[in-house]
Formats: C-alpha cells, structure tokens, sequence
C-alpha cells in the first residue's frame, strides 16, 4: 500500500492499495462555498481566474457548487496567467470596460484634436464575493487593482495558495474581509491541534505546516 500526500485527481482509482491523505481541490471548493453561503449568506458571485489547469479546474468546481445551492455567478473573466496587469478582466467584471471601448471610438470620430470627454463612471459591481484562485503573490499585485477600480466592499475568496505571511506583507490592508480555506490552521483552539503544535514546537523548534499534518497523520494510519 501507499499514501501520497497530493492533491491530483484520481489518485485513489490507480490501484485497490494506493491511498491519498491531503486537501483536494473539491474539498476547498466544498467547504469554502459552504461557510460563504451558510455562514455568511453570500448568493452572489464574480470569478476571476488564471486560464491555467489550475485557474479552469477550480473557477468550473466553484461555478458548480454554487448553482447547486442556488447561487448565482454574475461574471466570469479569465487572465494571462504570466500577465501582472489583470485591469482590462477587472473592467469587464464591472461594466467599466464597454465604456471606456465607446469612449474611445467616440474619441477617434471627433477628431484627434477633438475636446476629450473627462467622464466618470462608477462600476456596477452586482456581486457580493470574487473568487481568485492564484498563488499569493499574484494576488498581491490583483487585490490592489481591484482597489483602484473602485471594486470595494467585495469579499476576496481564495484558496490554500493564499497562505502565506507574505501576502499579508505585500497586500494585507487590501484583504481585511478576504476568506481563504486550507487543511490546516496551526492557531486553532481545538484541543487535538493546539496539543499537536505544541508537541511539534517542543520537537523540532518551528511551527508545523500542513504537509507535517498530514504527514504524521498518514504514519499514524500507517501504524
């Protein structure tokens, strides 16, 4: 038998003895949905993703659990996951980018020495969270342009690549309300894993992470 500490998918169905104990990309979507709509009474969302494996895999698994509780997706915008500039997407998500397109146009009739039109639109946000399932340090550099954009008072969702200090370095007065999920949650107040952190601090001089979790956790099994 084996037990693989990753989160691909059908790992299980390679073989009767082969085993995974970690978080899976269904389990993150699962339980984020389930705290964001039951917990909070969120039904309105916005998707803005990577158009990488990882970006299509869980922007589809969000999109699904949400229908399924009778949500609504309001937008859906995908991005060049090498790009570091994701405003053109962030416009589209809010009816910004239409309108700064007709500007344009409206511009190139008139003349190049035409009077410029100083306009100020607002956006029009019509969701209550937005998912963005990306490495922490691209969120860095995404949740303060959705700031500039006026996209306020929206819920940042995420998933365990979120869970960094780093993040919260680099862009942590942007996120104050932000909810990610992870496996594991080294200051929670549950007895088992405040004795589990101590035990491991008293080993080894660090706090223990998530693959250390399941690590021991899979060992025990094993045992």
């Amino acid at each position: 038998p084996i037990i693989t500490l990753t989160a691909a998918d059908d790992i299980p169905s390679l073989g009767d003895y082969v085993f995974r104990n970690f978080i899976t990309a269904e389990q993150q979507v699962k339980t984020l949905v389930r705290y964001i709509m039951d917990r909070r009474g969120l039904t309105r969302f916005a998707v803005l993703y990577p158009d990488d494996p990882y970006g299509r895999k869980y922007m589809n698994l969000f999109w699904d659990e949400i229908e399924k509780r009778d949500g609504r997706i309001m937008g859906v915008e995908a991005y060049d996951p090498q790009s570091t500039d994701v405003s053109e997407q962030i416009k589209k998500l809010v009816g910004l980018y239409y309108v700064d397109v007709r500007m344009e146009e409206e511009q190139a009739l008139k003349g190049k020495n035409g009077p410029a039109d100083n306009l100020d639109f607002d956006p029009i946000i019509d969701f209550q969270a937005i998912l963005i399932p990306d490495s922490y340090d691209k969120i860095a550099l995404i949740a303060p342009q959705l700031a500039f954009h006026d996209v306020l008072g929206v819920r940042l969702l995420g998933t365990n690549l979120w869970n960094s200090q780093e993040l919260v370095k680099q862009a942590g007065k942007y996120l104050r309300t932000a909810i990610f999920v992870d496996g594991f949650f080294p200051r929670s107040l549950r007895p088992e894993v405040k004795m589990f952190v101590k035990k491991y601090r008293n080993a080894y001089g660090e706090t223990p992470d998530v693959f250390a979790v399941h690590a021991f956790d899979s060992a025990k099994i094993l045992f």
